[in-house]
Protein backbone atom coordinates (compact mmCIF):
# COMPACT_ATOMS: atom_id res chain seq x y z
CA UNK A 1 0.00 0.00 0.00
CA UNK A 2 1.70 3.50 -0.80
CA UNK A 3 -1.01 5.35 0.74
CA UNK A 4 -1.93 5.17 4.35
CA UNK A 5 -4.98 3.28 4.70
CA UNK A 6 -8.10 3.72 7.08
CA UNK A 7 -10.99 1.47 7.56
CA UNK A 8 -14.24 2.73 8.85
CA UNK A 9 -16.07 -0.32 10.00
CA UNK A 10 -20.26 -0.98 9.95
CA UNK A 11 -21.55 -3.79 12.35
CA UNK A 12 -22.21 -6.53 9.78
CA UNK A 13 -18.29 -7.09 8.73
CA UNK A 14 -17.55 -7.41 12.46
CA UNK A 15 -20.30 -9.85 12.99
CA UNK A 16 -19.14 -12.24 9.85
CA UNK A 17 -15.66 -11.84 10.11
CA UNK A 18 -15.04 -11.80 13.58
CA UNK A 19 -18.18 -13.55 15.05
CA UNK A 20 -18.96 -15.91 12.08
CA UNK A 21 -15.65 -17.23 10.87
CA UNK A 22 -13.66 -16.73 13.57
CA UNK A 23 -10.62 -14.28 11.67
CA UNK A 24 -9.65 -12.53 15.09
CA UNK A 25 -5.93 -13.32 14.62
CA UNK A 26 -6.17 -11.73 10.55
CA UNK A 27 -8.25 -9.02 11.60
CA UNK A 28 -5.23 -8.05 14.21
CA UNK A 29 -2.94 -8.28 11.18
CA UNK A 30 -5.02 -6.55 9.09
CA UNK A 31 -5.05 -3.53 12.03
CA UNK A 32 -1.25 -3.12 11.55
CA UNK A 33 -1.53 -2.46 7.80
CA UNK A 34 -4.26 0.01 8.47
CA UNK A 35 -6.27 2.32 11.31
CA UNK A 36 -9.28 0.38 11.83
CA UNK A 37 -12.29 3.39 12.85
CA UNK A 38 -15.41 1.89 14.65
CA UNK A 39 -18.06 4.22 15.44
CA UNK A 40 -19.53 4.62 18.78
CA UNK A 41 -22.95 3.67 17.22
CA UNK A 42 -21.71 0.05 15.69
CA UNK A 43 -19.98 -0.37 18.84
CA UNK A 44 -23.38 -0.35 20.52
CA UNK A 45 -25.02 -2.47 17.68
CA UNK A 46 -22.35 -5.14 18.16
CA UNK A 47 -23.36 -5.20 21.71
CA UNK A 48 -19.71 -6.61 22.83
CA UNK A 49 -16.30 -6.04 23.31
CA UNK A 50 -14.61 -5.31 20.34
CA UNK A 51 -11.42 -6.91 20.64
CA UNK A 52 -8.75 -5.25 18.17
CA UNK A 53 -5.68 -3.73 19.32
CA UNK A 54 -4.73 -0.31 17.94
CA UNK A 55 -8.28 0.36 16.77
CA UNK A 56 -9.99 3.50 17.18
CA UNK A 57 -13.72 4.59 18.25
CA UNK A 58 -14.90 7.74 17.38
CA UNK A 59 -17.89 9.51 18.18
CA UNK A 60 -19.82 10.56 14.55
CA UNK A 61 -18.68 13.27 13.07
CA UNK A 62 -20.67 16.51 11.39
CA UNK A 63 -21.42 15.28 8.40
CA UNK A 64 -25.30 15.77 6.99
CA UNK A 65 -26.27 12.27 5.29
CA UNK A 66 -29.48 12.28 5.86
CA UNK A 67 -31.37 8.89 6.86
CA UNK A 68 -32.35 7.75 3.64
CA UNK A 69 -33.01 4.46 4.98
CA UNK A 70 -30.13 3.62 6.65
CA UNK A 71 -29.06 2.74 10.64
CA UNK A 72 -27.65 4.66 12.68
CA UNK A 73 -24.21 2.88 12.28
CA UNK A 74 -24.48 3.01 8.70
CA UNK A 75 -24.93 6.82 8.88
CA UNK A 76 -22.00 7.11 11.56
CA UNK A 77 -20.12 5.05 9.10
CA UNK A 78 -20.28 7.13 6.46
CA UNK A 79 -20.08 10.31 8.38
CA UNK A 80 -16.96 9.34 9.73
CA UNK A 81 -15.45 8.20 6.58
CA UNK A 82 -16.75 11.57 4.69
CA UNK A 83 -15.08 13.49 7.28
CA UNK A 84 -11.80 11.63 6.96
CA UNK A 85 -11.24 11.34 3.46
CA UNK A 86 -11.90 15.22 3.40
CA UNK A 87 -9.27 15.98 5.75
CA UNK A 88 -6.26 13.80 4.38
CA UNK A 89 -5.30 13.97 1.09
CA UNK A 90 -2.19 10.98 1.43
CA UNK A 91 -4.92 8.29 3.04
CA UNK A 92 -7.10 6.06 1.36
CA UNK A 93 -10.19 5.99 3.60
CA UNK A 94 -12.88 3.02 2.79
CA UNK A 95 -16.18 2.40 4.29
CA UNK A 96 -16.66 -0.73 5.50
CA UNK A 97 -20.48 -2.50 5.29
CA UNK A 98 -22.09 -4.78 3.76
CA UNK A 99 -25.49 -2.76 3.59
CA UNK A 100 -26.40 -2.33 -0.13
CA UNK A 101 -28.35 1.08 0.78
CA UNK A 102 -24.99 2.34 2.83
CA UNK A 103 -22.82 1.38 -0.29
CA UNK A 104 -24.93 3.63 -2.55
CA UNK A 105 -24.95 6.61 -0.07
CA UNK A 106 -21.34 6.32 -0.62
CA UNK A 107 -20.73 5.73 -4.22
CA UNK A 108 -23.39 9.27 -3.89
CA UNK A 109 -21.02 10.94 -1.78
CA UNK A 110 -17.69 9.75 -2.90
CA UNK A 111 -16.38 7.22 -0.97
CA UNK A 112 -15.20 4.17 -1.27
CA UNK A 113 -16.78 1.67 0.09
CA UNK A 114 -16.30 -2.37 0.21
CA UNK A 115 -18.33 -5.02 2.13
CA UNK A 116 -17.08 -8.49 4.01
CA UNK A 117 -15.88 -10.03 0.74
CA UNK A 118 -13.74 -7.15 -0.74
CA UNK A 119 -12.00 -7.06 2.98
CA UNK A 120 -11.14 -10.74 2.51
CA UNK A 121 -9.45 -9.65 -0.94
CA UNK A 122 -7.83 -6.51 0.59
CA UNK A 123 -6.30 -8.87 3.02
CA UNK A 124 -4.84 -11.29 0.67
CA UNK A 125 -3.40 -9.00 -1.58
CA UNK A 126 -1.97 -7.88 1.64
CA UNK A 127 -0.57 -10.99 2.30
CA UNK A 128 -2.58 -11.17 5.67
CA UNK A 129 -3.97 -14.60 4.45
CA UNK A 130 -3.14 -16.95 1.58
CA UNK A 131 -4.89 -17.29 -1.53
CA UNK A 132 -6.45 -20.86 -0.76
CA UNK A 133 -7.48 -19.58 3.12
CA UNK A 134 -8.87 -16.41 0.85
CA UNK A 135 -10.93 -18.75 -1.52
CA UNK A 136 -12.06 -21.36 1.76
CA UNK A 137 -12.99 -17.92 3.76
CA UNK A 138 -15.27 -16.67 0.64
CA UNK A 139 -17.08 -19.81 0.66
CA UNK A 140 -17.46 -19.99 4.02
CA UNK A 141 -19.21 -16.73 3.77
CA UNK A 142 -22.04 -18.55 1.96
CA UNK A 143 -22.84 -20.25 5.76
CA UNK A 144 -22.64 -17.10 7.55
CA UNK A 145 -25.64 -14.44 7.99
CA UNK A 146 -24.07 -12.86 5.14
CA UNK A 147 -26.85 -12.52 2.05
CA UNK A 148 -24.21 -12.77 -0.83
CA UNK A 149 -25.16 -14.49 -4.27
CA UNK A 150 -23.85 -17.49 -5.87
CA UNK A 151 -23.00 -15.57 -8.44
CA UNK A 152 -20.65 -13.26 -6.41
CA UNK A 153 -19.21 -15.76 -4.81
CA UNK A 154 -18.05 -17.24 -7.63
CA UNK A 155 -17.03 -14.00 -9.20
CA UNK A 156 -14.83 -12.80 -6.13
CA UNK A 157 -13.20 -16.40 -5.91
CA UNK A 158 -12.35 -16.21 -9.87
CA UNK A 159 -10.93 -12.89 -9.66
CA UNK A 160 -8.34 -14.18 -6.42
CA UNK A 161 -7.60 -17.41 -8.56
CA UNK A 162 -6.32 -15.30 -11.04
CA UNK A 163 -4.31 -13.02 -9.02
CA UNK A 164 -0.49 -13.85 -8.20
CA UNK A 165 0.28 -16.24 -5.03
Amino acid sequence: MTKRLILVFDTSPLIVLLDELGMHEEIQRLAQLATIVIPKQVTAEYGKSIKIEGALTRATENQRIGKRGLGAGEQAVISIAKTLAQNSADTAVIAVSDDKRARKVCKEVGIECMGTLGLIELMKKNRIITKAKAITTIRAVEKTSLYVTKHLIDEVITKIQNQEP
